[in-house]
């Protein structure tokens, strides 16, 4: 995970991601979307006729012990593909710094996986750097990012032996687009402005392709794109403030997650800018925008937010818990930690999803092998998921992004929280 970059993300409305070398041997991992794939009639890297081996940076320090308990009951109930799980530390994520750019940063820690003795099946709750995931995949060895992100849709088009259960960014914006015009937030909108981030990824490209043709086609006939560096401090955003004050919109859309874009919300209310501002992060509309101050400001008051990821979108936990109680996959998992005395948080339900979804793929691909392109073969044919940590899940040839709709949230004086408000809405289709 790009610490600096990712966050799970959601959308309110507030009134006021170089291509990697790596050494050794690779698979050559080129599948087009839905082409016909080949499973080799080999096991995949850390695969023997009994166990598998998976990597995860979470597999340490205090997260080993929850890790270890969850494995040990999927082993005791047959493992993945008949095979006893064995978890391997991925080691810690080396941080970009003068001189070691992110590109080689992401091919340390892909070397790291490559490179480990014995080899390693699969990564989990891993980085979805695409430098990273292409690297991994070109070896063979699947990569599971952590759920509920907005993913550069790149990291497909370069990594597929990668599943996400999130959106890319092209989805994330027709979902968006979708969301602001059933919410009514685009009535009687003549001047949108969509504040993007440019930098890292590719949010702000997509701004411009995907998002502003969705918005004018939703009968908002004006709609400009401005842009805040993700390097950019409190300077910045109140640039971008100033700018769109001179441009006089009557609504703001803030699209991407990069961590500065709530300083641009900061500097939209103190520069008491009256449009309603649609945010597009679920770090921004809670987490940051809690400690923002905002959410005791007048402002928050009026707080819709539409949410991918289902877990922690409520201060209050009311959503995720309802959700759980009806999931038998979250029910399964909450048991696992209940019967051992240990906290069903956040992280264990990540654990269990990510095995579920890495023992889903090897089932529905109809091959007795265990390698990457059988998992990608049943992902193809993947097309319902019991899902923890989004809505309406399911993959298929061409969408390896397997959020499947999202959820409207209207914001709570009483929690100061986020609380839904009527029932998932379904993604739009994409090109």
């Amino acid at each position: 995970m790009r610490f600096v970059r990712r966050t799970a993300f959601s959308l309110s409305l507030v009134t006021a991601v170089l291509v990697t070398g790596c050494s050794a041997t690779t698979t050559g991992a080129q599948n087009p979307a839905g082409a016909e794939i080949s499973v080799p009639e080999t096991p995949g890297p850390g695969v023997t006729a009994t166990d598998i081996t998976l990597a995860s940076v979470s597999y340490s320090d205090t997260g080993k012990a929850t890790w270890d308990t969850i494995v040990a009951a999927y082993n005791a109930a047959g493992g993945i593909a008949g095979h006893k799980i064995t978890m391997v530390t991925q080691g810690v994520p080396t941080r970009t710094a003068p001189g070691v750019s992110r590109a080689d940063a992401a091919r340390t820690d892909c070397l790291a996986v490559t490179e480990h003795p014995g080899g390693v099946f699969a990564v989990l709750v891993a980085s979805s750097d695409p430098d990273f995931t292409s690297c991994v995949n070109d070896h063979g060895i699947v990569a599971v990012p952590v759920a509920g992100f907005a993913i550069d849709s790149s990291t497909f088009e370069r990594s597929p032996y990668t599943a996400v259960l999130g959106l890319s960014y092209e989805r994330l914006a027709a979902g968006l687009a979708a969301q602001l015009q059933g919410a009514g937030f685009l009535k009687d909108a003549k001047n949108v402005a969509v504040v993007t981030a440019t930098g890292v990824d590719d949010e702000d490209s997509v701004a411009q392709r995907t998002l502003v043709p969705l918005l004018k086609s939703a009968g908002v006939p004006n709609v400009t794109v401005t842009t805040v560096d993700t390097r950019g401090t409190g300077e910045a955003a109140a640039s971008v403030a100033l700018k769109l004050k001179s441009i006089a919109p009557d609504r703001i859309v803030v699209f991407g997650s990069a961590w500065n874009l709530i300083s641009v919300v900061q500097e939209v209310v103190k520069q008491q800018l009256a449009a309603p501002v649609a945010l597009t992060d679920v770090a921004v509309t809670r987490s940051r925008f809690e400690f923002s101050g905002l959410s005791n400001a007048p402002e928050s008051q009026r707080v819709q937010s539409v949410v991918v990821n289902i877990s922690t979108q409520s201060g209050a936990q009311l959503q995720q818990d309802r959700v759980n109680a009806a999931n038998p996959a979250a029910v399964k998992c909450m048991k696992i930690m209940s019967d051992n005395h240990l906290a069903a948080d956040p992280a264990s339900l990540r654990i269990c999803e990510s095995l579920d979804l890495l023992k889903a793929g090897l089932d529905k691909s109809g091959s007795k092998q265990v390698n990457a392109q059988a998992f990608a073969k049943g992902l193809n044919a993947l097309s319902d998921f019991a899902a923890i940590s989004v809505y309406q899940a399911g993959f298929g040839p061409g969408r390896h992004d397997g959020a499947g709709a999202t959820q409207l949230m209207k914001y709570s004086s009483a929690c100061t929280c986020f609380e839904p408000a009527g029932s998932p809405m379904p993604v739009p289709a994409t090109k």
